[in-house]
């Protein structure tokens, strides 16, 4: 039994069973209809049902279908064997849980078949940025209009430097958009800038479990993975945010098929408009850093406004030195947590005191390097104090975990 389900299903086996053979029929169906090589439609017409009653059965809204229709099903998909046993037995599965539904004797009657929702939770903290929500929202609203003419899922890349809260942006947005993707939400990281190096084989079988496919039902190879994942998605409304991409062209392979999908990436590096391999019609969200005063309520709130306001220019101060980088800020602010003694112009002297060592021992980061950092927006260097603590001597790891 998948994690999934247990959690589900409140961790209960005898609660689990029930969820997942509603799961387990949605998946079956999905996953021989795609190897099958069939649409939602052409199956639907084959087996003398509706397309509607196709798609319900896939995305676990019809917890069983018509026993014709099931018979219908296996011949049309030309199940036989061990594949025709178990779908059977997954159809008898699910009538027997509707019959304890009805009879009132299922511990989760409200469950159909379990939606995926991978979001991690979203910043409650979440500061500004609302021009850039605004858009991405936009985005979202039309990629999830049922009668928008497109030929697959609506891909907008966030992209810019580390530290901007590229991730803390996809998810505010993504949870605000939930209810825009009926069928569900899928998250990925794919530690890019951690240098992690993503596996082509295993991220379409993790895509297809959290679509609720059997793990017997994955095919072994990367390319039937991919082809299943496409075939699972279709006619369904998604949304998947890949978070901290290598680039945007790597993504190609995890986009789901359906029209009315949306995909929301997350990576430091921007679309490369002369290279092949970008999702026709991507869109791009370069975030740039938070504006002086989204930065300075950013700091309020993490530091505690009773002590930004004891020390308004030493406040000042230290968000000038982070230079709009919500990483920084985060840092600086749990540092600050961590010391409730210190003041804010006492971390400032030690601030510069590390930055100064820092230079000394020829750590400073490569932030400062390139056509987007520091030095590539007219050299100026005096905010790069707080960004090398936020990375360098003297942060505890529970600092560096914190996340913009």
């Amino acid at each position: 039994m998948s994690k999934s389900f247990r959690e589900l299903a409140g961790g209960s086996p005898e609660d689990a069973g029930a969820v997942r053979a509603r799961g387990a029929l949605a998946g079956l169906l999905a996953a021989h209809r795609a190897e099958s090589g069939l649409s939602q439609e052409a199956l639907a017409a084959a087996a003398g049902m509706s397309v509607r009653a196709v798609r319900d059965l896939e995305a676990g809204r019809v917890r069983v279908p018509q026993q014709r229709s099931a018979i219908a099903l296996v011949r049309v998909l030309s199940l036989t064997g061990e594949a025709r046993e178990s779908f059977l037995t997954a159809v008898a599965e699910a009538r027997r849980d509707r019959a304890r539904i009805r009879a009132g004797d299922d511990p989760t009657p409200d469950f159909a078949y379990p939606t995926p929702a991978q979001l991690p939770p979203a910043p409650g903290d979440f500061t500004g940025r609302t021009a850039e929500t605004a858009a991405l929202r936009r985005r979202l609203l039309d990629a999830s209009a049922p009668d928008r003419q497109r030929t697959g899922a609506a891909v907008t890349a966030i992209t810019g430097e580390g530290g901007l809260g590229k991730t803390a942006l996809a998810l505010h947005t993504a949870h605000m958009s939930r209810a825009d993707f009926p069928d569900g939400q899928l998250y990925v990281d794919l530690r890019a800038s951690r240098g992690a190096s993503p596996n082509a084989a295993a991220l379409p079988a993790r895509l297809l479990r959290g679509l609720g496919v059997p793990d017997r039902a994955v095919p072994s190879g990367t390319e039937p993975r991919i082809a299943l994942y496409r075939r699972v998605t279709e006619g369904r409304r998604l949304l998947v945010v890949l978070d901290d991409a290598p680039n945007v062209a790597d993504v190609r392979p995890l986009l789901p098929a359906a029209a009315t999908s949306a995909v929301l990436v997350t990576s430091r590096q921007g679309r490369d408009r002369d290279r092949d391999g970008a999702p026709t019609g991507a869109g791009e969200l370069r975030l740039r850093p938070l504006s002086r005063p989204a930065a300075a309520e950013l700091f309020a709130r993490l530091a505690g406004p009773a002590r930004v306001a004891g020390e308004p220019e030493a406040a000042a101060a230290m968000v000038e030195l982070c230079a709009g980088s919500p990483l920084a800020l985060r840092v600086m602010a749990a540092r600050l947590a961590g010391r409730p003694r210190w003041s804010i112009a006492a971390m400032l002297r030690r601030l510069t005191g590390e930055w100064d060592r820092a230079a000394a021992w020829g750590r400073l980061p490569d932030l400062a390097q390139g056509p987007g950092g520091l030095q590539g927006r007219g050299g100026a260097d005096h905010h790069r104090p707080a960004v090398t603590a936020a990375s360098g001597p003297g942060v505890t790891p529970s600092e560096r975990s914190v996340r913009a």
